[in-house]
């Protein structure tokens, strides 16, 4: 919806580029108000009857470490409308002749998932039966739906390094910040892996720590160090997206793709006005 009243903005001032530059930025002055006010009364009168809740399981993998334990990782993303809680992902293990192995029902790593935000999760299968898998199915399970908690978590900087020969471990150590006006209880820090750049391709780790100290009051300061095996698939390890939770807060989003197109088409609209005014 942003992007499309965006285009119908560009195409009301691009009938009027040619006036004073003046009434040029009233008339844009007056167009972002009448936006504003129209998707108000918009939302409003398009606001579902009944909220849909809905999880989805976005890609799904697995793998051998090098101590022959057999892992199976991904990560959901809340695609419906309300937020969710105690989201329960099912896996069950095969052999090679369609016999059970296992079965395992694991939470994700992030008890409250936003609209639209993902989270990971991974299973490890036991030692007896690592070396026997040959297949395995896998499903959302269980979840309910609950409120939004509001953002109150900001990660502030973080680094990594791999260390090691045979052994290969990669630490990210960072910090993170209480920007909320409540205590923050129980806040950890969320490592998601991933095998294609800036957090595409698919989840091969993931990774879960309590920061340090694990409650931080408002405008505390905390650090935290997160520590995932990369021995024998470091190449696999591309780049990983840092999220973070507490009992009250989520984290505080980085700018959405959507934002970010939103303000680059403003800056050229308004650099476009000004210079066809500038070249009559």
């Amino acid at each position: 919806m942003c992007i499309i009243a965006i285009v119908v903005v560009l195409a009301l001032i691009n009938g009027w580029i040619y006036m004073s530059e003046k009434r040029v930025w009233r008339f844009l002055i007056l167009v972002c108000v009448v936006f504003l006010f129209a998707s108000f009364m918009l939302s409003s009168l398009l606001l579902p009857v009944k909220a849909d809740a809905q999880v989805t399981i976005v890609n799904h993998g697995s793998y051998l470490d090098i101590g022959n334990y057999y892992h199976v990782v991904g990560e959901v993303q809340n695609t419906g409308d309300v937020p969710v809680k105690d989201v329960y992902i099912t896996v069950t293990f095969y052999d090679a002749f369609q016999h059970i192995l296992e079965s395992h029902d694991e939470q994700i790593l992030l008890e409250v998932l936003l609209v639209g935000r993902k989270a990971p999760f991974m299973f490890v299968v036991s030692e007896e039966n690592s070396m026997l898998v040959g297949s395995y199915d896998i499903s959302v399970s269980d979840f309910d739906s609950t409120s939004a908690i509001p953002l109150g978590l900001e990660i502030l900087s973080y680094n990594h390094v791999v260390t090691g020969y045979i052994i290969r471990i990669m630490t990210i150590t960072g910090q993170i910040k209480n920007v909320g006006t409540l205590t923050a209880n129980a806040v950890r820090v969320v490592a998601t892996f991933y095998s294609g750049p800036s957090g595409t391709g698919d989840v091969v780790g993931a990774s879960l720590i309590l920061s340090n100290p694990w409650i931080l009051s408002p405008g505390q300061e905390g650090t935290f160090t997160i520590v995932q095996d990369v021995s024998g698939r470091e190449q696999a390890f591309v780049s990983y997206i840092l999220t973070a939770e507490s009992l009250e807060y989520a984290i505080v989003p980085e700018f959405p793709a959507s934002m970010i197109l939103a303000i680059f088409m403003m800056i050229t609209l308004v650099a476009v006005a000004v210079a066809r005014k500038r070249a009559v």
